[in-house]
């Protein structure tokens, strides 16, 4: 009884697109629809969950207006919070992924990559940063009878290793010793490929010196990226710095 004007509708909705304009201008003419549904949907989500707890704690006849204004405050900072959350999930998602593409001979595969800032893996004969990529990506890429082999070189099977000696890709793979949360220690199988490129803002960066590692299990269980990709590789690359300002510098 005490808001007078600022009870009106026409006034709600007069100060609710001044606080939007404020807040996400210039975007805010373009996505209004969306961020309108947001507000109201935290408004109303919050004054309904405040009024509830004002009646929970006081009566039909009194409701208890501090602690309708406490829970709905709480509520909103709690909504805030799982929000954000889902935010920095979808940004950090899209800065830290970058498709490349690996040539090997005539064939080539395009992959995307996760930036990893826990691998650390390199070439122990080369220094080589190691690149981590899952094995079903190299069907097509690689021969049939390395593939088949892949497990076995692995494992340091005579019969494997004899495959290898006797292909003309030999000069190309080497294991590459690995640790991990999930397992002490073991070995990865890598190759060097002929070539691979970045691609970033449409435009092919070349990567001179780096090893590819397969892995036998799936990277991401949601399937978005398929390959890890040491920051060791983005910083030795000059040209990524206006699209990576700020991972490279980590």
């Amino acid at each position: 009884p005490f808001y007078g004007v600022y009870r009106w509708v026409p006034t709600v909705f007069a100060v609710t697109a001044l606080m939007l304009s404020i807040a996400f201008h210039p975007a805010w003419k373009k996505q209004l629809p969306l961020i309108l549904a947001h507000f109201f949907a935290i408004g109303f989500g919050a004054g309904g969950i405040g009024l509830a707890a004002a009646y929970l704690f006081g009566s039909p006849a009194r409701p208890n207006p501090y602690m309708g204004l406490l829970t709905a405050a709480v509520s909103i900072l709690i909504i805030a919070e799982l929000g954000w959350g889902v935010v920095q999930q979808r940004v950090l998602r899209h800065i830290y992924q970058l498709p490349i593409v690996i040539h090997f001979g005539q064939n080539r595969v395009r992959v995307v990559a996760l930036m990893d800032t826990g691998n650390h893996l390199r070439d122990p004969l080369t220094s080589a940063p190691v690149i981590i990529l899952e094995k079903a990506q190299v069907q097509g890429l690689l021969p049939d009878s390395l593939v088949e082999n892949i497990p076995g070189l692995a494992k340091g099977e005579p019969r494997a290793l004899d495959s290898l000696a006797s292909s003309p890709w030999s000069n190309r793979f080497r294991v590459i010793p690995y640790s991990s949360l999930n397992e002490q220690s073991g070995m990865l199988v890598g190759f060097r490929p002929d070539l691979i490129s970045l691609e970033v803002q449409g435009n092919h960066i070349p990567v001179q010196n780096a090893v590819i590692a397969l892995c036998n299990h799936s990277l991401d269980p949601a399937g978005e990226y398929q390959a890890l990709i040491p920051p060791a590789i983005l910083q030795a690359q000059p040209e990524l710095v206006p699209a990576y300002p700020k991972v490279l510098h980590q």
